[in-house]
């Protein structure tokens, strides 16, 4: 399918349903490499828990979220990767068919700088960026509170992409986690989205449907040490602070 036929396509779901499941939009050999990059950085990471608002050209960070701190509650882990850090550039150009599907869709365009313009952007303080993040929900009660994405961070009409890293699966040998994981709410009733989806998969959606993350595998032991539990890398564009 061309990328122009995708984009129809996509829209017409999204509109529909105000969310979509994109399946095997990367391939397997490049989500391989993506996910190499990933662990690689969550290992040799430190956790921090206060990263502070988003400042145009920082370093990355590896943050550890437990509470209501954030917006909205949630225990969790997310690794930022910023786009202008030279050591990412790998990884940007595994990604970088699913900026040119998102750009396409929402109709934008990416300036040199890594920045984007978007209309009716007022405060010139702060330029608008990509922000990629590894968010991992660890075994043992991982999860994120019921929310929408609708926020003064995030410029309108801008759809959220995430990428699924790991799967759920009632076999204990296989997969990554066996209990929880997204969930859309449509007419007051959530639906269970991780048995539609699998790894290497895209789920997009708009900014005003409600969504979470039930608790991962609450049942077992918590293990916030090591790579494990529902992973995902996600796609946002975020407002930056000037330095």
């Amino acid at each position: 399918m061309s990328l122009d036929d995708l984009v129809k396509k996509s829209k017409l779901a999204l509109k529909k349903k105000q969310f979509c499941i994109i399946k095997d939009f990367i391939k397997k050999k490049n989500f391989i490499e993506i996910k190499k990059i990933l662990k690689k950085n969550f290992n040799l990471r430190k956790d921090i828990r206060v990263s502070g608002p988003f400042i145009y050209g920082q370093e990355d960070y590896k943050r550890l979220d437990i509470g209501d701190s954030y917006v909205n509650p949630k225990f969790l882990r997310f690794i930022s990767f910023f786009q202008w850090n030279k050591k990412n550039k790998k990884l940007f150009n595994l990604i970088k068919p699913i900026f040119n599907f998102r750009n396409q869709l929402c109709n934008i365009t990416q300036n040199k700088d890594f920045t984007y313009s978007i209309k009716n952007q007022k405060n010139k303080k702060y330029v608008y960026c990509d922000l990629v993040r590894m968010i991992q929900y660890p075994i043992g009660g991982g999860f994120l509170g019921q929310h929408c994405d609708k926020s003064k961070y995030f410029p309108k009409n801008i759809l959220n992409i995430l990428m699924p890293l790991s799967s759920r699966t009632k076999d204990k040998k296989k997969g990554s986690f066996n209990q929880g994981g997204l969930y859309y709410v449509k007419n007051n009733k959530k639906l269970d989205i991780e048995k539609y989806i699998n790894t290497g998969d895209l789920i997009l959606h708009n900014q005003n449907i409600y969504h979470g993350v039930s608790s991962i595998d609450p049942n077992k032991s918590l293990d916030i040490k090591n790579f494990n539990g529902r992973t995902t890398l996600n796609f946002s564009i975020g407002n930056f602070k000037k330095k």
